[in-house]
């Protein structure tokens, strides 16, 4: 499986219009980011993620936006999980999703000061 970073620096862009139209109102950069996002989501595919964002969001209009916005907003998820960005957009398709794994470990060296 892929790491996610399948997503253009377009969509980063594009993403972060379109949360403060759809997210804003109900989640703060928390929910999305750091410890909270780690835990539910470090390891599986990127369908899940696409999928539980298709099917609940937003919490007023479930399941309102078409495929493309859904990746848009995936893609600025990632964006702020500090995912690197791709070449190509991503594919709504839960296949092509479904080779992506969502990882979100980051190893940090550290230099020792002498």
């Amino acid at each position: 499986m892929a790491m996610a970073t399948a997503t253009s620096c377009s969509e980063h862009a594009t993403g972060d219009g379109s949360k403060q139209g759809y997210c804003v109102s109900c989640h703060t950069a928390a929910t999305h980011t750091g410890p909270a996002f780690r835990l539910k989501w470090a390891g599986r595919p990127l369908s899940d993620l696409f999928s539980y964002v298709h099917t609940n969001m937003p919490k007023n209009d479930p399941a309102s936006l078409d495929d493309s916005q859904y990746g848009v907003l995936l893609a600025y998820i990632l964006q702020m999980n500090r995912m690197p960005a791709g070449k190509t957009p991503l594919s709504p398709d839960s296949t092509a999703l479904a080779k992506i794994r969502i990882d979100t470990i980051r190893t940090v060296s550290i230099n020792s000061v002498s």
